[in-house]
């Protein structure tokens, strides 16, 4: 059932979970483009949905720092696909830019924003990828398990319920995730809230310098 690999490591590490979706996906023959790194930001369904939520910077520093040490590349680029509901939320919008300014600040790369096109098209962009980076998603742990190449997870409810199961190149990351679920979808009051958690205490006033920009 659709549940099992949220709940637990067992569909991952018992059964040919993997190769099932590697299969599925060369049958559909989707088209893809080559990236470095892609990074999934989803946020207009899951920012104040329990067992979701938002990642810190700390997150994408450590992960994007861990790429670039691996691949020893003094430059790269790092594709950011976007859920279709982005556009929707104000808060969504805010927190991509701040996000695109903290990866400017701190690495050498080029950042490219794309919405999202079909399901085939974006899983397999994320399967062919140097590098991806998943969000609090369940389709990330599948494209995370189906993948030859580097992935990076955080631990959450929705991977195997915390349980960071060792599948594939998955590279487990423990982050703190805010979840807005008392703010009852108001994007002003979440917009707010971003200074005291997206970044440490140091940055946060760059954190505000960004929203108003």
């Amino acid at each position: 059932a659709w549940e099992f690999p949220h709940g637990c490591p067992g569909p991952w590490m018992e059964t040919d979970m993997r190769g099932q979706l590697l299969q599925a996906i060369a049958r559909a023959q989707p088209a893809y483009d080559q990236r470095d790194v892609v990074l999934q930001f989803r946020c207009s369904d899951s920012w104040n949905r329990p067992g979701y939520g938002m990642l810190p910077w700390m997150y994408y520093k450590m992960t994007l720092s861990d790429f670039q040490r691996q691949s020893q590349s003094s430059r790269f680029t790092v594709t950011i696909i976007k859920d279709p509901g982005v556009e929707r939320v104000e808060f969504c919008q805010v927190v991509l830019g701040v996000l695109v300014r903290f990866i400017n600040s701190t690495f050498q790369c080029d950042i490219e924003v794309r919405a999202a096109r079909s399901l085939l098209v974006d899983v397999n962009t994320m399967l062919h990828a140097n590098a991806f980076i998943s969000g609090v998603s369940s389709l990330g742990m599948f494209v995370g398990a189906a993948r030859h190449r580097v992935t990076y997870m955080p631990v959450s409810v929705q991977a195997a319920h915390k349980k960071a199961p060792c599948i594939g190149n998955v590279r487990w990351f423990l982050a703190w995730i805010w979840v807005g679920m008392q703010l009852h979808g108001d994007s002003q009051r979440a917009i707010q809230e971003l200074p005291r958690w997206f970044g440490p205490q140091w940055q946060k006033s760059f954190v505000i310098k960004s929203i108003n920009e």
